[in-house]
């Protein structure tokens, strides 16, 4: 029912493997899921402070139980790294048929672009030819008009 060796032997060792092999959580969860809890030592704890051996061999069965639980029912909501990896190459995906889709949006943009310009330069020159006739126009009726006030006049 008792498992380990002595205080604190197993929390230096996973210590030590945490600092050189382990850097996710996922991979943390999973060893110390994995791990053998100390239970002759958190026994031996709470009897030194007072409870009953029985009763705290007990206790250290049920922290045990609940670690394991809280483990195994953490491990489910964590992604892999081979998921997140997956999940990053579909994101790059859609944003690559994105930005083609963009490209294409600004290459129309472009042409409908030109052709407002020629169409505004085209509008331009009709205005311009317009003013000059209308200019052309004023200028002779003022001129017939000075015309025919000289000759009244005289």
């Amino acid at each position: 029912m008792i498992q380990g060796s002595g205080d604190g032997e197993w929390q230096g060792d996973l210590q030590q493997t945490w600092n050189q092999n382990y850097k996710s959580t996922y991979t943390y969860i999973h060893m110390l899921s994995n791990h053998r809890i100390n239970t002759l030592s958190i026994a031996r704890r709470l009897s030194e402070s007072g409870i009953d051996r029985k009763q705290a061999e007990v206790y250290a069965e049920a922290i045990v139980d609940a670690v394991a639980d809280a483990f195994s029912q953490q491990g489910k909501d964590l992604a892999t790294k081979d998921f997140v990896y997956n999940q990053i190459n579909i994101v790059r995906g859609e944003i690559k048929d994105l930005r083609a889709d963009v490209n294409t949006e600004i290459g129309i943009v472009r042409v409908e672009l030109s052709n407002l310009r020629g169409e505004m330069n085209a509008t331009e020159t009709r205005i311009i030819r317009w003013i000059i006739g209308v200019g052309i126009a004023l200028g002779g009726t003022v001129a017939a008009g000075i015309s025919i006030l000289v000759s009244v006049l005289m």
